[in-house]
C-alpha cells in the first residue's frame, strides 16, 4: 500500500529496493499516483511532459501560485462587515473599477464613489430608522458599529461611515480585482499552451 520495502520503513536509507514509481515520487514531489496513471497511459504521459516542461509552463506560474492565493484569502475576508452589504460591496467596487478612468483609481475617487452608491437616506443610521435598504447596525460588527456610533444621540456617522468603508475595503478588493484579471490572463495562456500542444501534434 505504501509503495516501498520493509527496510526502507524500518529506516534505510538506501532507496534502491524501493520500487521506480517510489524513487520517482520521492525525488520529484510528483504523487505517485499520477506516476502510475503515466505509466500506463501514453497519452497523458505525453501532456504532462509537454505542460510540465519549464519553457512552457513558467507563464503560468510566475508571481501567480495557489499559496499566494490562499493568503489573500485568509487575509481579505472583511469580518467587520455582514450580509447584504459585505456581498454589494464587491459589486460596488467592481462598478467603481469599470466606470472609472485608470488614472483616477484611487482611495479618494473610491470613497465619492460609496457616498453616491449608498447615500444616506437609504442606510438606517439609528435603531429607529425604518424602511431603509441597509440597517448598518446589522451590516457591521458591533465593535466597529459601537466605534462609528456618537454616544450622545447613538446615532451612526454618516461621514465616519463611508470614510471607514472607503479604507477598509479599497485596498484588499483592489486586490481581488487584480487577482481576477490575472486569473483571466492565465486562462488566456493556458488555452493558447493547449493549442500549440495540438498544433504540435499535428
Amino acid at each position: 500500500m505504501l509503495d516501498c520495502n520493509v527496510g526502507y520503513l524500518l529506516g534505510a536509507n538506501d532507496l534502491l529496493e524501493s520500487s521506480p514509481v517510489s524513487i520517482a515520487s520521492h525525488y520529484s514531489g510528483i504523487s505517485p499516483e499520477i506516476i502510475r496513471f503515466a505509466k500506463d497511459n501514453n497519452d497523458y504521459l505525453d501532456f504532462l511532459n509537454y505542460f510540465m516542461h519549464p519553457d512552457r509552463c513558467k507563464k503560468l506560474f510566475n508571481k501567480f501560485i495557489l499559496s499566494t492565493w490562499k493568503e489573500y484569502t485568509i487575509e481579505q475576508e472583511l469580518d467587520a462587515l455582514k450580509e447584504p452589504l459585505k456581498k454589494d460591496m464587491y459589486d460596488i467596487f467592481e462598478k467603481f473599477s469599470a466606470m472609472t478612468p485608470i488614472e483616477q483609481l484611487n482611495i479618494d475617487k473610491y470613497r465619492e464613489f460609496l457616498a453616491y452608491e449608498l447615500p444616506e437616506n437609504n442606510l438606517a443610521l439609528t435603531s429607529k430608522d425604518k424602511n431603509k435598504h441597509y440597517d448598518i447596525k446589522k451590516c457591521l460588527s458591533a465593535e466597529k458599529y459601537n466605534e462609528l456610533t456618537s454616544s450622545q444621540d447613538n446615532k451612526l456617522n454618516y461621514n465616519k461611515f463611508i470614510k471607514f468603508l472607503a479604507n477598509y475595503t479599497y485596498e484588499p478588493l483592489n486586490e481581488k480585482s487584480l487577482l481576477e484579471k490575472q486569473k483571466y490572463h492565465l486562462a488566456k495562456t493556458f488555452l493558447s499552451l493547449v493549442d500549440n500542444y495540438l498544433m504540435d501534434e499535428e
